[in-house]
């Protein structure tokens, strides 16, 4: 982001509350000129919109892995990620069309290692499955934004596809997994080819 704009952000309450599931805002920042000096300041507002969203997620990873329950705070930051999702989801729908959102890849990364480290605990604990990897979480965890994009701000059916989701990660039971496990890796590859048949 350029000097200044996170603190413009931070006081820019319009675009602060874009994190609501109301998509009243951002349907008003596509109203905003294109083409010029303002599509540019315009994306540059939403890149840090998306890019506040990492940095809250750091926070709730952070707190997950200072828990003592490994267990216990995988299942609390995957609930937490998915309220994260339903709040921002508004923007994502509004917006993917028309404006690509970039990550600071600094946050991209830190978020990525926390994500590794929580996961690795839970499965060290025996709570989640040893198949599974960092990046085949990034995937459920898109799953579970489809599915916040169709109930909205419905905590309950959003609550019981997390349930479900949780419960197909624990080793009681699980039958083998086709393919290998996802590396971050593959999952860029994946983005990027998904990105140019756009």
């Amino acid at each position: 982001a350029r000097p200044g704009l996170r603190a413009e952000f931070v006081s820019f309450r319009r675009v602060r509350e874009l994190q609501l599931t109301n998509s009243a805002e951002t349907h008003e920042l596509r109203r905003w000129p294109v083409g010029s000096a303002a599509a540019d300041h315009q994306q540059a507002l939403l890149d840090e919109v998306l890019n506040e969203g990492y940095r809250e997620l750091i926070v709730a990873i952070d707190a997950a892995l200072e828990a003592e329950e490994p267990a216990a705070a995988f299942d609390w930051y995957v609930h937490q990620f998915a309220a994260h999702q339903a709040r921002r989801r508004a923007l994502a729908e509004q917006m993917a069309s028309e404006l690509t959102m970039t990550v600071d890849a600094e946050l991209q990364r830190d978020l990525r290692t926390k994500t590794a480290t929580l996961l690795e605990r839970a499965q060290t604990a025996g709570a989640i499955r040893t198949d599974i990897s960092p990046a085949d979480t990034s995937m459920l965890f898109a799953g579970i934004a489809q599915i916040t994009a169709i109930v909205g701000g419905d905590q309950a059916v959003r609550d019981r596809y997390v349930a479900v989701l949780l419960d197909g990660l624990r080793p009681a039971a699980a039958n083998a997994l086709p393919g290998k496990p996802l590396r971050y890796r593959d999952l860029d590859r994946l983005k990027a080819r998904q990105a140019r048949t756009r």
